[in-house]
C-alpha cells in the first residue's frame, strides 16, 4: 500500500464529520469509534460459527494514515485481529506493501499477500462496521494466507484450508458459491405468527451462553419464552427481539412450529410437550 498525501482526498468519517449529539444516530458503534481516536483504528470482526468462518477488518486505517482499510478471513480471531493491527501498523510506518511483495513474519506458515477488493462487496455485510463509520463504502485490501504448503486459493493445488477465504479480488457475480455468497441471505422466516422484532423473555444465562434453552412456552396470546432449568427470579429474566435469538441460535427454528397454548421441555427421553396451564407453572 502506497502512502497517500493525507490532504489529497477528504475523509467524511464519524470523527471528521460527527453528528449534532457527538455520535452517529445510525447505530455506528460506540467503542469503534474511541479505538479510531486513542489507537489510529479498530478492528472489528465476526468469530466463525456453523454458519461460516470468521473474519476481521480494520476501521480507521484510511482516516490516520490515508492508506486502505485491510480485511483477512478464516483464522482464529485473535491470529486476524493480530494479522491486521501489525500490518497496518507496517503500512503508516511507511512500508511500501503492494501485491508484489509478500509480507513476511506477520502469521506462520507463511508470507502473507495482498489482493484489492472488488467493489462489488463493498455493501456486504463483511464491511457494515467501516461503512457506518465512514457514512460510504471505501478501498480494501484482503490479506490471503497460505496453507501450511504455502499455497494460495487462487493456486490449481491448495489444501482445503484455504477454501475457508473468499476470492474478494473476484467480481462477486462470478465468485465461487459458498458461504461468502450467501452471507446476506436472509432464510425464510420460520414463525408465521411472530415478527423478528416481538420481544420474547429468555434468561441472561441463556443469552450469554452459559445454559441452554431446555424450555419453550407458546402462550395462547402469541408470545413466547425460550427459558433453561435453572431456578429464577425477576433479576435472571431478559428480553430479546425474536429475530436476534434465532440469529444468536439457529436452533430456536426448529420450535416454530409449537402451537400457541403449548409448552415443550428437555426431559430425559427428549422433548416433552404439553399444553400450557392458566398460571405459568413450570413442569
Amino acid at each position: 500500500m502506497e502512502p497517500v498525501e493525507l490532504g489529497s482526498f477528504e475523509c467524511h468519517c464519524k470523527l471528521c464529520e460527527p453528528s449534532h449529539d457527538g455520535w452517529p444516530p445510525d447505530g455506528c458503534d460506540e467503542l469503534t469509534v474511541r479505538n479510531v481516536e486513542e489507537h489510529g483504528w479498530s478492528v472489528s470482526g465476526v468469530r466463525a460459527d456453523d454458519r461460516q468462518p470468521g473474519w476481521a477488518c480494520s476501521v480507521g486505517v484510511w482516516h490516520t494514515a490515508r492508506l486502505p482499510e485491510l480485511c483477512i478471513f478464516g483464522l482464529p480471531f485473535d491470529v486476524m485481529s493480530h494479522a491486521v493491527n501489525e500490518v497496518s501498523r507496517r503500512a503508516r510506518d511507511g512500508a511500501r506493501l503492494d501485491s508484489r511483495v509478500p509480507i513476511e513474519g506477520v502469521l506462520r506458515p507463511g508470507p502473507l499477500i495482498l489482493r484489492p477488493v472488488h467493489p462489488s462487496w463493498a455493501d456486504t455485510s463483511l464491511f457494515a462496521v467501516a461503512n457506518r463509520f465512514y457514512g460510504r463504502p471505501l478501498e480494501f485490501r484482503q490479506l490471503v494466507w497460505p496453507d501450511a504448503r504455502g499455497r494460495f486459493p487462487w493456486e490449481v493445488a491448495r489444501s482445503p484450508g484455504t477454501e475457508l477465504q473468499p476470492m474478494l479480488w473476484l467480481d462477486r457475480a462470478d465468485h465461487p458459491d459458498g458461504p461468502w455468497i450467501r452471507l446476506d441471505e436472509e432464510p425464510p422466516w420460520p414463525f408465521a405468527d411472530s415478527r423478528p422484532d416481538q420481544g420474547v423473555i429468555t434468561t441472561r444465562q441463556v443469552l450469554a451462553g452459559i445454559t441452554a434453552i431446555r424450555g419453550v412456552m407458546h402462550w395462547h396470546d402469541g408470545t413466547w419464552e425460550f427459558l433453561d432449568d435453572e431456578p429464577m427470579g425477576v433479576n435472571e429474566l431478559a428480553v430479546a427481539p425474536l429475530g436476534y435469538l434465532l440469529r444468536r441460535f439457529p436452533a430456536v427454528a426448529e420450535f416454530a412450529d409449537l402451537p400457541r397454548g403449548r409448552q415443550t421441555w428437555l426431559e430425559r427421553a427428549g422433548w416433552v410437550t404439553t399444553a400450557l396451564r392458566a398460571r405459568r407453572e413450570r413442569p
